[in-house]
């Protein structure tokens, strides 16, 4: 009897088992699909290449897990999301776009060059024949949004919690409550490092009273954030006065077409959707060789996910996100989750941040990321979560800082490229890299338990507000440590106060080494390690400054504390020791006095062929390093899969 249920048992197991088998088959059947937007369709077709598909929807609902889409040249208007483990191509050689946009073909004069049209959605960006129109604003844009010459000035002073009064100077003369509805933005005060922001309640003559304001106006502790500066209006219909604006309110779209014809015959595109494709609890989805226009990528808790080889513009739009304390910019690819990668990829132009982590062991790597951050509330590559890497990407042309990491633990931030930083911003605003970690809590929970900031290239940081402001190329603020910090090159064309700034603020901040930089450009210190203005304690504790060398003569190592271990550094380097510093190239040519005469570090700048290493960034003979991305611009399409 025993006999008999055991078999039973066994045969029952066996078949659980085949059915496990036949299941797990049957959810990875590695099949290629087609998708074709001009040819396809989703209700006689079955994604074979005879007879493809016609949106990328249908085929992430149809295929299973391991398959793979083949995408043919066309426009994709859509949001997908799609299922575990698939893979999303464009077909070799075709340009395939992913839009956020929808065409927009009905129009009704509103005024003389003014036109509208019925759209209840929320619309975020607008393009006429492909080419980006201003939201409104007063003054208007110019032709770079990270120029401030057409800023009208302004005096900004508190008025109270939660509430700030603005002047224009420039002779304004509005009409009361013309403005009412509106946001400004403005850069006030005597040291500007995040921009005043707030919806204007209540306007008439040069004046505005704002409301929903940024903590950077309404706490008294931060003063410096009032008094003279430049601004102006956004988001308002009264601010259409233009070629090349628009501006959409009550479930209407008005342009002001950049030729003042009726924008009929025009290819007019509406953004209205954010996201191109939506990644959120997803695995082991694969994204590459698209082109994404006004839509980005949202892998919110996903794991394993990539997007490789693909372009992005104008996928951070313009936003006014009131969260209580101040404004939120749009995160451009947003990732979170564990294991995900960004790689090989152009992402460009956009108000927010091109690329948001806030996951772990995140990946992003060789991509070219420029032109971002137009309303000063982010920066091109933001970090936070554990055992993220960037590596050997580009960055450049952003209004504050290129690299902003915090609520980190061991970052690798290394071979990157950043230069054209600070185009809005002073202070941590002009910063390459600049990490304030778990700042609102206490000083053994800044730690970045081992971060490395190595082999990092920081170019010139293109402020216009030299004469006022102070600056970093590399900046650990507010007591962060736990650091190591090598084989990085500055050359901020004198444009920063110091190079490496450790700002210990109050704490006792430990284990920090700053080794084998090469450090060009500043015009105070070198490297810095400092407290409050004034007079705050703080200090440090296992610090080392060693086998620097630096442009500059007179203190340019120096800790305020006196506690840092500072030995074997270099300073007074004159460029004839570089083989072409006016070309960025600071290798070391054969007779540098810096060569063969640092103190080994293992790790660091040891293991050397000769055992003997040398100061700075780079080892003479060895073969030099380089920082930043293969992709060397917009690369106008034409990363596309091969």
């Amino acid at each position: 009897m025993k006999s008999r249920i055991a078999s039973k048992f066994i045969l029952l197991f066996s078949l659980v088992v085949l059915l496990l088998v036949f299941s797990t088959y049957k959810s990875s059947s590695n099949t290629t699909f087609y998708v074709d937007a001009r040819l396809g369709n989703d209700v006689s077709g079955n994604g074979s290449i005879a007879r493809p598909w016609k949106t990328l929807q249908k085929a992430a609902e149809s295929m299973e897990k391991g398959d793979t889409c083949v995408i043919k040249k066309g426009v994709y208007r859509e949001t997908v999301v799609p299922k575990d483990g698939q893979t999303f191509v464009a077909a070799p050689g075709e340009k395939v776009v992913v839009t956020g946009t929808e065409l927009v073909s009905t129009w009704f004069r509103h005024s003389d060059n003014i036109f509208r049209t019925s759209l209840p959605k929320k619309v975020y960006a607008v393009f006429v024949q492909g080419n980006y129109l201003s939201l409104a604003r007063y003054p208007n844009v110019g032709d770079d949004y990270l120029d401030s010459g057409t800023w009208s000035a302004t005096q900004v002073n508190n008025n109270g919690k939660g509430r700030a009064n603005v002047r224009f100077l420039n002779g304004m003369n509005a009409l009361s409550g013309f403005w009412d509805g509106g946001y400004f933005f403005g850069l006030n005060g005597n040291n500007f490092y995040a921009p005043n922001i707030g919806k204007i309640a209540s306007s008439g003559g040069n004046k505005l009273t704002l409301t929903e304001i940024t903590d950077t106006i309404s706490n008294p502790a931060w003063h410096e954030f009032e008094g003279s500066g430049r601004g102006y209006i956004i988001n308002h219909l009264n601010a259409l006065d233009a070629p090349g604006e628009w501006y959409w309110g009550n479930s209407t779209l008005y342009i002001y077409p950049p030729d003042k014809q009726m924008p009929t015959s025009k290819l007019v595109e509406a953004q209205v959707r954010l996201w191109g494709f939506d990644l959120s609890q997803r695995r082991n989805v694969t994204i590459k060789g698209i082109v994404f226009q006004a839509a980005s990528v949202r892998m919110e808790n996903a794991s394993d996910c990539t997007i490789d080889n693909s372009i992005f513009r104008y996928h951070s739009p313009f936003q006014a996100n009131f969260n209580g304390r101040g404004y939120e910019a749009f995160p451009g690819i947003s990732v979170s989750g564990s294991n995900n990668t960004v790689k090989n990829s152009y992402i460009g132009h956009g108000w927010g941040a091109g690329i948001s982590i806030s996951g772990h062991r995140t990946t992003i790597e060789n991509n070219f990321v420029e032109d971002l951050s137009w309303s000063t509330l982010a920066a091109p590559i933001t970090i936070g979560g554990n055992d993220n890497k960037i590596l050997k990407n580009t960055v450049r042309k952003t209004s504050g800082t290129g690299i902003h990491a915090g609520s980190v633990r061991r970052p690798q931030i290394a071979y990157n490229s950043i230069s054209d930083t600070g185009r809005l911003l002073l202070d941590s605003g002009q910063t390459g890299i600049y990490i304030c970690n778990f700042c609102d809590r206490p000083t053994d929970k800044r730690t970045l338990e081992g971060g490395v900031i190595a082999y990092n290239y920081i170019g010139l940081v293109n402020t216009p507000f030299v004469d006022n402001g102070k600056g970093m190329a590399i900046y650990l603020d507010d007591g962060t440590h736990g650091a190591y910090i090598h084989r990085n090159v500055t050359n901020t064309g004198g444009r920063i106060n110091w190079a490496i700034f450790i700002h210990y603020n109050g704490h006792v901040v430990k284990d920090i080494f700053v080794d084998s930089n090469t450090l060009w450009g500043y015009d105070n210190k070198a490297i810095f390690f400092a407290g409050n203005w004034d007079g705050k304690g703080g200090g440090t504790k296992n610090c080392r400054i060693s086998n620097n060398i630096a442009q500059l003569s007179g203190s340019t190592y120096y800790d305020k504390s006196s506690a840092a271990a500072i030995s074997n550094n270099r300073e007074g380097v004159v460029s004839s020791e570089f083989v072409n510093p006016m070309a960025g190239d600071f290798r070391l040519r054969s007779d540098s006095p810096s060569r063969d005469t640092a103190v080994p570090l293992l790790g660091i700048n040891m293991p050397v062929l000769d055992g003997k290493p040398d100061m700075g960034a780079y080892e003479y003979g060895a073969f030099g390093w380089f920082a930043g991305s293969s992709i060397k611009g917009d690369p106008q399409d034409s990363l596309i899969e091969r």
